[in-house]
C-alpha cells in the first residue's frame, strides 16, 4: 500500500448511486483482498465456489497460494490488529434507539474467556435505569444481523462457507459495505437496519431476551461473602426489580430494606462498573476484595470510561 500511494496510484473508480466513488489511497486492507481475489489467478468466484474462468491468469496458481500462505502466517488472531481487535462487526452502527445513543463493543473476562457486548452509551454515562436495552452481547447481535443481510442482499461474501474464511477487517468492510446503520429498541423489541442501496429502513421483531446469554448463577451463603460482592448483588437484584416492573422507583424499596434513599443510590452505582469489574467483584478468589471498601470505588464509577475504570481498579487492587 505505500508503495501504490508513494506512486500516486489510488483504488479503482465505480459509479454509486449514480456518482462516482473509489479512487482513493489504498489501504493495507485493499491489499490483502487483492492478494486473496482468485480472479488474478485465471479463476472466478460463483454460488459460493470457485471455478476455472475463461479469462488469462495474471499470476501463476503456484504464486498465489504461496502469497496466501504467507498472509495467513503473518495473521495474529484471526486477522485482528491491534487498532481493531476490540471492534465489533457492527462499531459505528449500533445505535441505541430508546436513548438515541450509540452502542460501543467492549468485552469482559472470566477465566481464559472472553464475553463481548454493545453497551449504551447512554446507559454507562447515566445510569442503567433509564435504558432498557443498557447492553446485547455481541455474537447474537451480530448474528441477527448478518442473517438478515442475507435475506436483504445477494453479497456472495456473505455465504457461510466464503464468510467462515474472512478475517474480522475484511468481515467489517463487507458489512460497512451493505450496512448504513442499525438501531435497536428494548421497549419496543423491534430491530431496524437500513441498507446503504437504497436507504430503506426496514423493521424486525426481536426480544431481548434474544439477544442476551442467560447466566446461570449458584446459589451461595451470601452472609460469607465479601462486602463488596454482597452490595454488588443486592444492587442487580434491586436493578431485576426495576426491569421486572416490580417496583417503579427506588424509594419504594428504602423502607423494605431499611436504607435511606441516598445509600440504595449509592449501591446502584456499582452496576456502572465496567464488565470486568463486576466478574472481579462477583467471581473471583481474590482475598484483597474483604480488604477494599465500597466508597473508594466511587471515584471510578464516577468515570464512564471502562478502561480507565480498570487501570484505577488494578491500581486499588495493589494497594490492598
Amino acid at each position: 500500500a505505500k508503495i501504490l500511494n508513494e506512486k500516486d496510484l489510488r483504488t479503482k473508480t465505480y459509479i454509486r448511486k449514480g456518482k462516482p466513488s473509489g479512487a482513493v489511497r489504498f489501504k493495507n486492507t485493499n491489499i490483502q483482498l487483492i492478494v486473496k481475489n482468485w480472479l488474478y489467478a485465471g479463476k472466478t468466484f460463483y454460488g459460493g465456489e470457485i471455478h476455472q474462468g475463461l479469462h488469462e491468469a495474471i499470476i501463476p496458481e503456484a504464486t498465489f497460494h504461496e502469497a496466501n500462505e504467507i498472509l495467513a502466517s503473518n495473521r495474529r488472531e484471526r486477522g485482528i490488529s491491534k487498532n481493531t481487535k476490540h471492534l465489533g462487526l457492527l462499531g459505528g452502527l449500533l445505535r441505541c434507539k430508546n436513548c438515541d445513543a450509540a452502542m460501543c463493543h467492549t468485552y469482559a473476562r472470566k477465566g481464559n474467556r472472553k464475553y463481548l457486548y454493545y453497551v449504551c452509551l447512554n446507559a454507562m454515562k447515566r445510569g442503567r435505569q433509564d435504558c432498557p436495552t443498557r447492553s446485547v452481547t455481541a455474537d447474537k447481535m451480530e448474528g441477527v444481523v448478518i442473517n438478515l443481510l442475507r435475506q436483504l442482499s445477494q453479497e456472495p461474501m456473505l455465504k457461510e462457507k466464503v464468510w467462515a474464511g474472512l478475517t474480522l477487517e475484511e468481515r467489517i468492510m463487507v458489512v460497512k459495505s451493505l450496512l448504513k446503520a442499525a438501531d435497536y429498541s428494548a421497549k419496543d423489541s423491534i430491530l431496524r437496519v437500513t441498507l446503504r442501496k437504497d436507504g430503506e429502513r426496514r423493521e424486525f421483531g426481536v426480544d431481548l431476551k434474544d439477544l442476551k446469554h442467560i447466566r446461570v448463577v449458584k446459589k451461595v451463603e451470601i452472609k460469607n461473602e465479601p462486602k463488596l460482592r454482597r452490595s454488588l448483588v443486592l444492587a442487580h437484584q434491586i436493578e431485576g426489580l426495576l426491569d421486572a416492573g416490580k417496583i417503579n422507583t427506588l424509594k419504594q424499596l428504602t423502607g423494605h430494606l431499611n436504607m435511606s434513599h441516598a445509600r440504595i443510590n449509592q449501591l446502584m452505582t456499582m452496576t456502572l462498573l465496567s464488565s470486568r469489574i463486576q466478574e472481579d467483584i462477583l467471581l473471583s478468589d481474590d482475598k484483597r476484595l474483604s480488604e477494599i471498601p465500597e466508597y473508594k470505588l466511587r471515584e471510578i464509577t464516577n468515570e464512564a470510561d471502562w478502561q480507565k475504570q480498570e487501570a484505577g481498579w488494578q491500581q486499588l487492587l495493589q494497594i490492598q
